[in-house]
């Protein structure tokens, strides 16, 4: 017969399994980027995660990310010509939203902030 301590330590393992599983299993923070610059854009970053290359008039799969705000853009090159974000210091603010779970599709798009030409995006 099976005494309740046994039961106990059972019970305890499979909620500590549970629990590990559940956080591993993936992550809540996911986006997808279609490319609607016209140009193929090498080395395509998003939220210190590399993409890789994404040809013109294409989209990414959803990519995991641990976190971004509300104002950050992607990074990579066009015909040779890097594009940074611009706001790369600035991650903090009035109104900056920080997000770490969701679903988001974004379009990417050719942009000039005054601080040069960038890559932004706009709800899909």
């Amino acid at each position: 017969m099976i005494s309740n301590r046994l039961y106990s330590k059972i019970y305890i393992l499979i909620l500590i399994l549970s629990l590990l599983f559940l956080n591993l299993s993936g992550q809540d923070l996911k986006v997808k980027f279609y490319n609607k610059t016209g140009y193929q854009i090498d080395s395509l970053s998003f939220a210190n995660t590399l993409i890789g290359n994404l040809p013109k008039d294409s989209s990414s799969n959803f990519i995991n990310c641990n976190t971004f705000y509300s104002h950050s853009y992607p990074t990579g090159k066009i015909q040779n010509i890097n594009l940074s974000d611009p706001n790369k210091y600035d991650q903090c603010g009035t109104g900056v939203e920080h997000y770490t779970i969701g679903l988001f599709e974004y379009d990417i798009l050719l942009g000039n902030l005054g601080k040069g030409e960038c890559l932004i995006i706009h709800y899909h």
